[in-house]
């Protein structure tokens, strides 16, 4: 069987892999909004920032999450009060990265990164 790290690390380059060990974990994990999701520590932080990754690093979990061996949570701005956004021994996708404002030719629709705060 792959290891979740293995898959990871084919997709994202390693300083967009955070394990429990590092700073930038300990720094990423340590901002929610609500403060018993900070003390929720995912197996793993992947922070994709662009769709292409998100999808291939979901299309390569995706028999893992199928078998139910592998939980995973998405993470916005980390504003969301309830668990959703953070995953005990899993993987959260941390979204921060896509980032930028931006408005359509009329001026009529504005379009807003998910990472954005």
């Amino acid at each position: 069987m792959t290891s979740v790290h293995s898959i990871l690390s084919k997709i994202l380059t390693s300083e967009k892999v955070l394990l429990p060990e590092s700073e930038e974990y300990k720094s990423s994990n340590s901002t929610y909004f609500t403060a018993w999701v900070n003390e929720t520590k995912p197996s793993y932080i992947a922070a994709p920032t662009s769709v292409l990754e998100v999808s291939e690093l979901l299309k390569a979990l995706s028999p893992l999450l199928l078998k139910r061996e592998l939980q995973i949570a998405i993470r916005g701005g980390g504003h969301t009060p309830s668990g959703s956004s953070n995953i005990e021994n899993g993987v959260t996708l941390n979204v921060q990265g896509f980032k930028g404002i931006s408005l359509n030719d009329d001026k009529s629709i504005v379009t807003l990164g998910v990472g954005e705060t």
